[in-house]
């Protein structure tokens, strides 16, 4: 048998058309089907097309001066601007000096000094019942702080001041004392105890001054009470008047009304 016919080379592997019949062509050995491929191009390493690449052309750019100063970051609209505008969300914004009060500096905390106001401005007053708003109410500037008996209408539940006592007064105003220790503070005398004797009216107001820490008393009352206000002034004690509505004496009167409404 020849070489070529021996069993098992030069044949050919068998193969199926499409009806099934067997074909037998021969397979292109790798060389020839080297041969009549197209030539390619021979593909550049990333190196040599990096280095073989046009240099990009360059623009006039004026070369920016010593003392210039970069450019903001963001856009001059933007919420977090370093520069102007307003601040961002996480800073703290500047305290105005216009947001400040302004705050008399010769401000004294004696009934003396009220006194020396009458005529020339406004003598300014707020109502403080707790420690917490006698230390914002100070802060403000104010002339005084009241503690007022209405703390029985505002933050007890009473529907009148009349329950007020003596020992609730002296509770809320060592309260306002603790919070604004550097203002003067009045304190309103409860329900009936100016209706005593004088003695009686005395300890109540001592209990006030060294229990509650009042600069000074107000009391309601008319003329009836002039000569036991001019023995407490006596008694180192300074008064305060009360006009117009009487809220102690709401019971006697009917009601709530409006009173003053002539100078």
């Amino acid at each position: 048998m020849p070489e070529d016919t021996e069993l098992g080379k030069n044949v050919p592997p068998r193969t199926r058309t499409r009806r099934g019949s067997v074909s037998r062509r021969r397979a292109k050995s790798p060389a020839a089907a080297s041969k009549n491929k197209p030539a390619s191009k021979a593909q550049a390493t990333p190196a040599e097309a990096k280095k073989n690449a046009p240099a990009p052309a360059k623009k006039n750019v004026p070369a920016p001066a010593k003392n210039e100063s970069k450019a903001p970051a963001r856009n001059e609209k933007s919420r977090g601007r370093r520069s102007g505008g307003a601040p961002s969300r996480g800073r703290k914004p500047e305290a105005s000096s216009s947001r400040k009060p302004k705050i008399d500096p010769d401000r004294k905390p004696t009934p003396n000094y009220l006194q020396q106001l009458k005529g020339k401005r406004p003598i300014t007053a707020l109502t403080a019942y707790d420690a917490p708003t006698a230390r914002l109410a100070c802060a403000t500037g104010v002339d005084f702080l009241l503690v007022g008996d209405s703390v029985g209408t505002t933050m007890l539940g009473f529907d009148t001041t009349v329950p007020v006592t003596l020992d609730m007064m002296v509770h809320h105003a060592s309260a306002a004392r603790r919070g604004g220790p550097h203002c003067l503070l009045v304190v309103d005398l409860p329900f009936a105890e100016a209706s005593f004797s004088f003695d009686h009216l005395l300890a109540a107001c001592r209990r006030l001054m060294q229990e509650g820490g009042a600069d000074a008393i107000k009391l309601e009352g008319g003329r009836q009470l002039g000569e036991n206000v001019a023995r407490l002034i006596q008694s180192g004690i300074p008064v305060m008047g009360h006009v117009g509505l009487l809220p102690q004496s709401v019971k006697a009167i009917g009601g709530y009304r409006k009173f003053g409404k002539e100078r």
